[in-house]
């Protein structure tokens, strides 16, 4: 993709929140849910934390053959090889960077 077919989303942002910027790697491999169990689970010390487990969960389940992921559904419904079953991670880069506002 080219940065002009990129989103630019706006929204208002207040004390506490925390922005997640992460590659595909994450987003592809994580669900929501996940992402806002892990977010929760680490969010009362540092943030680079919350960084770590969403990076080191994100790997974990792009090795896992039967992980049901976000990419592993899009492609069932895309038709793409090796994701009949709509299950399987998806090896990526995985990068991301928290940001908690102050």
């Amino acid at each position: 993709d080219r940065p002009r077919n990129g989103s630019v989303l706006q929204t208002p942002l207040k004390k506490g929140d925390l922005i997640i910027a992460g590659s595909d790697g994450i987003f592809d491999n994580l669900n929501d849910d996940q992402i806002c169990e892990i977010v929760s689970k680490n969010n009362k010390g540092s943030i680079s934390k919350v960084a770590q487990q969403l990076v080191s969960e994100s790997r974990k389940i792009s090795k896992d053959p039967n992980a049901a992921t976000p990419y592993a559904r899009m492609a069932k419904r895309n038709n793409y090889s090796g994701y009949s079953m709509g299950v399987g991670g998806k090896l990526d880069d995985i990068s991301c960077v928290v940001v908690r506002c102050k």
